[in-house]
């Protein structure tokens, strides 16, 4: 079965015949193959993800995952196979603007303007390489990019490098720890708390992210933080800045997604985490790539903040970052 890709002025046509089945009282089961495709091509994410689980549909949602990626890496890559493969072999994640582009499903309204790639110390010099060997591949101003990102508690990360190619520009950043999951609890909002491995994506805050919300990591805004917020208001998305009642000594808010006080790691139950192939293991895999914390800057150490036995890393979000830090981290350009 071919996939058909939808062009906007045919959705009309699609809706009404998808309705067509659904009138019918035979529900989403009765789709031919071909329209079931043709929907999953135009479904927003929690209804592909709702749709992921149901044997009916399974194949066609597993399918335009695929596609999606795809079509995501090629606008940056020339071999968006050859980029997947180095992804796998080497645990690297893209997270930032992309990752959120591609939760979001690729919107029209916008385009991020590079990649963010997060990757493990052990291999962080494999994927620069990668990168410098695909056509006009080079490295731009490394200290520069270095000195963006201090080394700190307050990160995550010990060093970024700027790589620029002939299709794209990436930012290659360098995880403090074996997990590459590790930078993404200090990221300055929840909406870009998100990551698209080789073959399955993450969404840390799935309930304000795929409402088009989010919360800044940042009390009081500073002139950087308030341009990137402005950035993203302008792609459709409201925030909350967090304020000093987070940070109160109670358990009044534990049950709540944004409390201060709440135990969070990458692959809990507030975590969306879909495989692409259902012949893919669900959850994480391997012991170190998970990432523990709490938001607000309360402490989360590896005696007090809880993680399943086959987690092993406990990382926390803290407050207080420079403002060049985020406007680096997240500067893609509207195109």
């Amino acid at each position: 079965m071919s996939h058909t890709l939808v062009p906007n002025n045919a959705l009309p046509n699609l809706r009404r015949d998808s309705l067509r089945f659904f009138e019918r009282g035979d529900g989403i089961h009765s789709c031919p193959p071909e329209l079931k495709s043709r929907i999953a091509h135009v479904c927003d994410m929690p209804t592909l993800i709702s749709l992921r689980y149901d044997s009916e549909w399974e194949h066609f949602v597993e399918l335009e995952l695929e596609l999606s990626l795809i079509a995501l890496l090629a606008k940056f890559t020339p071999d968006p196979a050859a980029f997947r493969k180095m992804m796998k072999d080497t645990n690297t994640i893209i997270s930032g603007s992309t990752a959120l582009y591609f939760l979001l499903r690729q919107p029209s309204s916008w385009t991020p303007g590079d990649v963010d790639l997060i990757v493990s110390p052990t291999y962080f010099g494999t994927v620069v390489r990668f990168l410098t060997q695909l056509p006009e591949g080079r490295i731009e101003s490394p200290n520069r990019a270095y000195d963006s990102y201090p080394n700190n508690n307050n990160v995550g990360f010990s060093k970024v490098l700027k790589v620029t190619t002939a299709h794209g520009r990436f930012d290659v950043i360098k995880s403090l720890e074996d997990s590459p999951f590790h930078p993404l609890a200090f990221y300055w909002g929840t909406h870009v708390m998100n990551a698209v491995t080789s073959d399955s994506f993450l969404c840390a805050y799935p309930s304000l992210t795929f409402h088009n919300k989010g919360a800044i990591l940042s009390n009081p805004l500073k002139k950087s933080a308030a341009a990137a917020v402005l950035k993203y208001e302008k792609r459709g998305f409201t925030f909350t800045a967090y304020g000093s009642h987070t940070r109160e000594p109670t358990n009044a808010c534990t049950d709540t997604v944004l409390c201060a006080r709440r135990d969070r790691y990458f692959g809990d139950k507030e975590t969306v985490v879909v495989h692409f192939s259902s012949l893919t293991p669900a959850g994480l895999e391997g012991p170190t790539l998970s990432t523990a914390w709490r938001l607000g800057g309360l402490a989360c150490q590896n005696d007090q903040c809880f993680l399943p036995a086959d987690h092993k890393v406990c990382t926390v979000l803290l407050e207080g970052r420079s403002g060049k830090d985020i406007s680096v981290l997240d500067s893609d350009t509207e195109k």
